[in-house]
């Protein structure tokens, strides 16, 4: 008997439990090697008293198989969104992969060949630690790694290598760009000498979104910070009911995620309306990536050719293009019925880069670069006056080494130079720097800083050291 792939299963609600039921008849039609373990959840009780509760049961398998197949949950609510952010969570996934296909007849651009792979990262996808420390300002902090970014830029450069991309563009996530896009840009400037053969390039976030009708055709990979991703759905599928077609793969350090994108829409559940092509797509990246392949092309090509001759259900049906309206399950016999076709210039499915997702080699970083104090970054609760009544006052406040730069006041330089429009909160930063770049700075004048503004009446509520790093500022500069 040939050995079988376990993996950890779910149904969902909503349309959850017949998309996966046709998803399952597809896979089993298709003779796939795999063995799912079907976990049963009572979704009015997974969240109690403010708290996410999964059964032992589910974990034991995620623990067991590394492999989770997941049906739509219900979105309409909130609390269902953050079932799925306490997996991402609790599973520490890091990276998706969305391969965003264009479906002929459906699509506007009649090239099957153009396929573009969407990376999204979260580095910070575990809780972020939050606080309130003034009466009106509540703030939070997230931290990013070298390693972690050169991680995800080594295994961008093996996706793009591995299935024939030239070209991979970085989305800037803002207009000024911060000090996560300086790493990621830095990292894939270094590593891009070692592949000479794909293009690297940056865009900026209102270029690209502004330019993104008309570029498609011009984009292979797309790495992208994960708040940005459900920006680029609206644009690609442009209110076109596309959602139900396209899948994406979720991936970390030991366990990977495959999903529709589809919500489980309750008022259509139980009707035989919803459309299957999503998560039998998901099924087929979840046969390639255990290495299924053969599997997993005979019914991507039995999806293709099911949607190219106009056999669709009713979110993509339309008039004049569809030729056959079908439900849930007579979209799944008409794959089914066409899984030993074939179709002719397709392009191959995603070459998932096994050596870095599977093996968990870590890849080393030792860091050279000299550390050097310059400077404090002190947060204060102060109500008394204006920007620059405060800055009078903290002027004054120095050590021998260090003084007064600026004070900002909700992310604007407010003094020098007070903009008597700002409406102020009460949470006040007061960078001070090293008075000449000769000036060694140490720990001690830093505390000693600290004494000189309490003595003074002044409430610390939190403070950040500042360094440069062979010279280059280690901290965004607001100026």
């Amino acid at each position: 008997m040939d050995k079988t792939t376990p993996f950890t299963l779910i149904y969902g609600n909503g349309i959850g439990p017949e998309v996966m039921d046709a998803t399952l008849r597809v896979l089993n039609s298709a003779n796939a090697k795999i063995n799912p373990e079907v976990i049963e959840l009572d979704y009015n009780s997974l969240i109690k008293e403010d708290e996410i509760k999964f059964p032992d049961s589910f974990w034991e398998s995620i623990k067991r198989t590394k492999i989770f197949l997941k049906a739509p949950l219900n979105e309409s609510e909130n609390k269902y969104r953050r079932i799925d952010r306490f997996i991402k969570a609790k599973l520490s996934l890091y990276k998706s992969i969305f391969p965003f296909h264009q479906y002929i007849p459906l699509t506007e651009k009649q090239n099957q060949n153009s396929d573009i792979l969407i990376i999204t990262y979260d580095l910070t996808s575990n809780p972020t630690f939050q606080y309130r420390q003034t009466q009106n300002v509540f703030h939070y902090t997230t931290s990013i790694n070298v390693p972690d970014v050169t991680k995800i830029v080594q295994e961008t450069y093996q996706i793009a290598s591995e299935n024939n991309k030239n070209k991979i563009s970085y989305i800037i996530s803002q207009n000024n760009i911060n000090l996560e896009d300086e790493l990621f840009i830095n990292t894939l400037t270094k590593l891009s000498k070692e592949y000479p053969n794909i293009k690297t390039e940056f865009i900026s976030c209102k270029r690209f979104f502004y330019n993104l009708t008309d570029n498609i055709d011009n984009l292979e990979i797309i790495l992208i910070q994960n708040n940005l991703f459900l920006l680029i759905l609206d644009f690609l599928f442009r209110n076109k009911n596309l959602e139900g077609l396209y899948s994406i793969a979720q991936f970390g350090e030991q366990y990977s995620v495959f999903q529709s994108l589809q919500d489980s829409m309750p008022e259509i559940a139980g009707k035989n309306l919803a459309n299957p092509t999503g998560l039998i797509m998901a099924s087929v990246l979840l046969l390639n990536f255990i290495g299924q392949t053969e599997t997993a092309y005979k019914i991507y090509n039995a999806v293709l050719k099911t949607i190219a001759e106009g056999i669709h259900t009713r979110d993509i049906y339309k008039e004049g293009i569809s030729k056959e309206l079908v439900g849930t399950q007579e979209f799944a016999d008409a794959v089914i019925n066409r899984l030993d076709y074939s179709i002719n210039n397709i392009n191959p499915l995603i070459s998932f880069p096994r050596k870095y997702i599977e093996e968990n080699e870590d890849i080393a970083y030792v860091s050279k670069e000299n550390k050097e104090l310059i400077g404090v970054d002190i947060y204060l609760d102060w109500i008394k006056g204006t920007a620059t009544d405060l800055g009078d006052m903290v002027k004054k406040i120095a050590t021998e080494n260090l003084r007064l730069e600026f004070i900002s006041n909700k992310g604007k330089i407010v003094y020098p130079n007070d903009n008597i429009e700002t409406l102020y909160s009460d949470q006040w930063l007061c960078r001070y720097l090293r008075k000449d770049i000769i000036n060694v700075i140490k720990q001690p004048e830093i505390t000693d800083l600290i004494s000189k503004l309490y003595d003074t009446g002044f409430e610390i509520i939190k403070i950040e050291l500042l360094y440069n790093f062979d010279g280059k500022p280690g901290y965004f500069n607001i100026k």
